[in-house]
């Protein structure tokens, strides 16, 4: 997940968001949002995206994001699944938590 191969398809997928966006509304700078973030699908995975391997990928996706003039990103849950920013039972911050702090 962390090979550079795998994280430049965020490259790829954020630069055609982009251009598509740009191109239906004639804008040159569109504002552009990315809703529902997440390390993975189906609430994630106990074990991965609930850890500090997944911090790596949320932080170049927003590095990468914002390199391509997104203007938010709206991650999927607070509390909730194996990738919320905080534990479900104990409401402890995960690792994407303070990745998230970092980043601001």
């Amino acid at each position: 997940a962390l090979s550079p191969s795998t994280l430049d398809r965020q490259k790829v997928r954020a630069a055609t968001i982009g251009r598509v966006v740009r191109e239906a509304t004639g804008a040159q700078k569109p504002q552009v949002w990315v809703g529902e973030g997440g390390g993975a699908y189906n609430s994630g995975r106990h074990g991965l995206t609930d850890r500090f391997h997944s911090s790596f990928w949320y932080l170049d996706g927003l590095g990468v994001l914002a390199q391509q003039g997104h203007q938010a990103y709206c991650r999927q849950t607070l509390i909730g699944g194996n990738y919320g920013l905080l534990n479900t039972t104990t409401y402890t911050p995960n690792p994407d938590y303070y990745a998230l702090l970092l980043w601001q």
